[in-house]
């Protein structure tokens, strides 16, 4: 039916290496980036895996330099908690043990620190309780449901979530 038109030109190898070198200089990308965007550009896989492989040698990619930045820019800038930072990171291809040592690097009280600053922020943007409900953030309550949706969906662990309710709680009351 539709056939969507390809814009993009056929890159030559020196054309590609030379963009992607320009590329890497300006900020960090792991090596499934500059592989998607060979394949994107219409390089053969050999030339692909030739032109990744300079990168890497010449130090332009580097997945373990990569992730810690990628870690630490998803935590604080996008509020992201370690699972999802985890999957986004298997997800452009870092080795699992890159993002484990990356993630396990990251300062754990600033992970509670990013989950208490994103959980407040949605306590005070939550809808006031309806009739007959009650707005404590006890086990069990819409709002305490709430709240554990939202931080799992942000990607942190249940026990951490829980805990940083309770300390919420309390300093509520």
């Amino acid at each position: 039916m539709f056939q969507r038109k390809n814009n993009v030109k056929q890159v030559s190898e020196e054309d590609a290496l030379a963009k992607l070198a320009q590329l890497c200089s300006a900020s960090e990308h792991c090596r499934q980036e500059m592989v998607d965007k060979c394949v994107r550009w219409g390089l053969s896989p050999e030339a692909t895996g030739r032109v990744v492989a300079r990168l890497e040698k010449e130090g332009f990619v580097d997945d373990a330099r990569f992730a810690p930045l990628f870690v630490r820019d998803k935590a604080r800038f996008s509020g992201w908690g370690p699972v999802k930072v985890r999957m986004q990171l298997k997800a452009k291809g870092v080795d699992d043990f890159v993002a484990d040592d990356a993630i396990a690097a990251f300062d754990p009280g600033e992970w509670h620190d990013i989950l208490l600053k994103a959980l407040r922020s949605k306590l005070r943007s939550a809808p006031a309780p309806g009739e007959g409900e009650t707005d404590k953030l006890s086990y069990g309550s819409r709002l305490f449901a709430s709240l554990v949706r939202f931080a799992l969906q942000r990607g942190f662990e249940y026990d951490e979530v829980r805990k940083a309710i309770d300390q919420i709680a309390s300093d509520v009351e």
